[in-house]
């Protein structure tokens, strides 16, 4: 029958739900209750992916985990919820189904952070947040300490090229300043004639 083939007519029951006064008269709207129907979740990435899972018109429906669909994850992001168009406008919300049902995933790229220290200390507003193959540019910000000269940022986590830029990994990134100590010439004279070697160097 054009209510699906598990259609079981003893079961079903008609719900009215509204009353509509219009130009022509009085209309009734309504639905046919416990006739089965499906919830079809959409990946909506890449080539769409679909589950389906079986439900009743007239009950209220709760979407299911992103994980309970059985779909593949996407890569690099997070799924952030179900919503009822492709474009992610309308969050889906618990409700009453009258008829079948489609879901789409929304997803948000993972972000991670890009931080800063100086002598193991973090340095205040110096974090920033970039998606997983970004090209990020490494700061420009020259950090000071008393007697030292700034040689530079270093790290582990990326390979920076010679430009400053680093392609973003999928993993946080710290960046350590470098310092170098200043060094000074202590020089020797005997009335007024530097002496030959007498010039050492100090920190």
């Amino acid at each position: 029958t054009i209510l699906g083939e598990n259609f079981n007519g003893k079961d079903i029951e008609i719900v009215w739900y509204t009353i509509k006064h219009l130009d022509d008269g009085y209309h009734i709207d309504g639905y046919v209750k416990n006739v089965v129907i499906n919830v079809t979740y959409h990946s909506n990435f890449g080539e769409d992916k679909t589950s389906t899972d079986a439900t009743r018109t007239g009950e209220e429906y709760r979407a299911l985990s992103y994980a309970d669909t059985g779909l593949s994850a996407r890569e690099n992001y997070k799924f952030v919820g179900w919503y009822t168009d492709m474009d992610c406008t309308e969050a889906y919300e618990p409700a009453t189904l009258m008829t079948s049902l489609d879901l789409y995933a929304k997803w948000v790229q993972n972000k991670f952070d890009v931080t800063y220290y100086v002598d193991g200390k973090k340095q205040d507003d110096a974090t920033e947040k970039y998606a997983v193959g970004d090209n990020v540019t490494v700061s420009t910000t020259v950090p000071t300490k008393a007697g030292y000269t700034f040689k530079g940022w270093t790290t582990d986590d990326v390979t920076v090229e010679d430009d400053g830029t680093f392609t973003m990994p999928k993993n946080d990134v710290r960046f350590d300043a470098e310092f170098e100590i200043n060094k000074h010439n202590v020089t020797y004279y005997v009335d007024g004639k530097k002496q030959d070697d007498a010039t050492e160097e100090h920190a």
